[in-house]
């Protein structure tokens, strides 16, 4: 069986997995790119299921709660594909003003990226593009963005990431940075996360309703990760404070929170040389 067979094999198993996880939300794949450069000859996959709070993005708050957002992933040598999608668990809760029709799935994204590392700094370049079905203002749009990390001291990060939108909020500019803490205690990895969030006015204008360009909100996570045998567990929690007046006015809330609960599997197929 050669390399190319292989790999059309996987393409399509991924594809059908993912269609299969936003029809029935039993899949969700996150990448840890720069770790698996190191299997130079090997394709990784990563399955997850998740339940996320509500739906919360960049700190905005959408009009969906008890949502999961299943995500599907294929890298090899820093290259990767993944596909994900956003179900709703109770839908008949969704707000009448913001969608033609209630259904249990309304958004598919793509993302198309490359993430690698040079000496100390990682760096991670993407395309990502957002669908979304049956939803009232929200256009389908795409994005590119650039991410670079790089340590400052002992188990801690500056990292910082700039987006752009090239579609239906072209000109809108994002930039998300801060520091992180990445630690191991016996069988749980430990992230601690704590950023600003920058935007011009076409992005608060786009995603907030209000035209103002500048800090947007203070953001801080924790995630932890129990590894287990052959699987693990994750708890994220978040919560952001609005910096700007305006946007406190146009949402009716001062900071937004959050928690993800996910269970994943990661797999690795090695291919020959």
């Amino acid at each position: 069986m050669n390399r190319k067979f292989i790999l059309k094999k996987i393409v399509f198993v991924v594809l059908l997995l993912n269609i299969l996880s936003c029809v029935y939300g039993q899949a969700d794949t996150t990448i840890k790119i720069i770790d698996s450069i190191k299997a130079k000859n090997a394709i990784t996959i990563t399955a997850e299921v998740n339940y996320l709070r509500h739906y919360l993005w960049r700190s905005i708050l959408f009009g969906s709660n008890d949502v999961s957002q299943p995500l599907l992933g294929i890298e090899y040598k820093g290259f990767y594909l993944n596909l994900n999608c956003n179900l709703n668990y109770i839908p008949k809760n969704l707000p009448e003003d913001l969608y033609i029709k209630k259904v249990v799935y309304d958004e598919q994204d793509i993302e198309i990226g490359y993430a690698n590392s040079f000496k100390k700094l990682d760096y991670q370049v993407r395309f990502l593009a957002y669908y979304y079905f049956n939803q009232i203002g929200s256009p389908n749009t795409k994005e590119i963005s650039i991410s670079l990390s790089h340590p400052i001291y002992k188990n801690v990060s500056g990292f910082t990431e700039f987006v752009t939108d090239i579609n239906a909020y072209k000109g809108a500019v994002y930039n998300n940075t801060g520091i992180s803490y990445e630690g191991t205690k016996k069988k749980n990895d430990i992230e601690i996360k704590s950023s600003l969030g920058y935007g011009n006015a076409n992005f608060s204008n786009a995603y907030f309703g209000v035209q103002k360009t500048g800090f947007l909100f203070w953001g801080n996570q924790v995630e932890v990760k129990h590894n287990f045998k052959t699987m693990y567990c994750k708890l994220l929690v978040e919560h952001n404070f609005y910096l700007q007046d305006a946007i406190k006015n146009e949402t009716g809330v001062n900071n937004t929170s959050n928690f993800i609960l996910t269970l994943g599997k990661e797999f690795t197929l090695k291919l020959k040389n």
